[in-house]
């Protein structure tokens, strides 16, 4: 992040943040998993009945991994390749020019010094997921001016 955040500035990019809503929400589930029912959702004479998961959850051990191969497939389908030594950076060249963007959890910085490609990947992501966009960063305190 230091090394991307020194080239921004150095290069004068667009440094953009986005938040993807409920991001564990969205992986989903290789595997069969089931759970017991919820405690207040058991519904009389089914209390030995069990939930199978299609999606992950909060709390399931795979969730994090179900996230990212979600938010790689996402990133490939826009035309972006993962970064060989850092699963979590991807990039995409445009007229000779870089847009990178870095996955932190549920957070993607972006890094670009074209402003239509910073909007035209925000445009699919949203599309794709429940996205929050929070805007340019900056150097004040919290990020946000």
């Amino acid at each position: 992040m230091r090394l991307l955040f020194a080239l921004a500035a150095e290069k004068d990019w667009l440094v953009d943040h986005v938040d993807i809503e409920a991001a564990f929400l969205h992986g989903d589930v290789q595997e069969e998993i089931y759970i017991e029912q919820p405690e207040n959702f058991i519904l009389e004479g089914s209390e030995s009945k069990v939930c199978k998961l299609s999606k992950a959850i909060y709390g399931l051990k795979q969730a994090a991994k179900c996230w990212y191969e979600k938010a790689k497939r996402i990133m490939m389908e826009l035309n972006f390749c993962k970064f060989e030594h850092e699963p979590c950076v991807f990039y995409k060249f445009v007229n000779r020019e870089v847009i990178i963007v870095t996955m932190c959890v549920d957070d993607f910085i972006i890094f670009s010094s074209r402003q239509d490609e910073m909007s035209k990947l925000k445009r699919g992501l949203k599309e794709r997921l429940d996205v929050r966009d929070l805007g340019p960063m900056d150097d004040s305190p919290l990020g946000r001016p």
